[in-house]
C-alpha cells in the first residue's frame, strides 16, 4: 500500500513539472490574441528592446533611445566595431 502512495506522489510531481515547463515555454498573449508589445529594458533614456532568445540562451534585439517619449532604434555609425 505505501508503494502505491509513493507511486501516485511521484507521478503527480512529474506531471506538475512537465506542466510548468510547458507553461514557461508558451508565448504570452493579451486579449484579442495579439502578442504583448516588445519589452524595453532601460535606463532613463536608453534601453534594449528584446525580440527573443536565441538557441544559445542569449537575448536578441536592438538598442533603443527615447526621443520625445518614443523609443527609436539605434543604428551604429559606419566603422563602429561589432564583435
Amino acid at each position: 500500500m505505501p508503494n502505491r502512495v509513493f507511486l501516485w506522489l511521484a507521478l503527480l510531481a512529474v506531471a506538475s513539472s512537465l506542466a510548468a515547463v510547458a507553461r514557461a515555454q508558451r508565448p504570452e498573449f493579451v486579449l484579442g490574441g495579439l502578442p504583448e508589445p516588445p519589452r524595453v529594458l532601460s535606463g532613463v533614456d536608453i534601453g534594449f528592446q528584446m525580440d527573443g532568445i536565441d538557441s544559445a540562451g542569449n537575448a536578441t534585439g536592438a538598442f533603443v533611445v527615447r526621443i520625445d517619449n518614443r523609443w527609436v532604434e539605434v543604428r551604429p555609425r559606419a566603422g563602429f566595431p561589432t564583435r
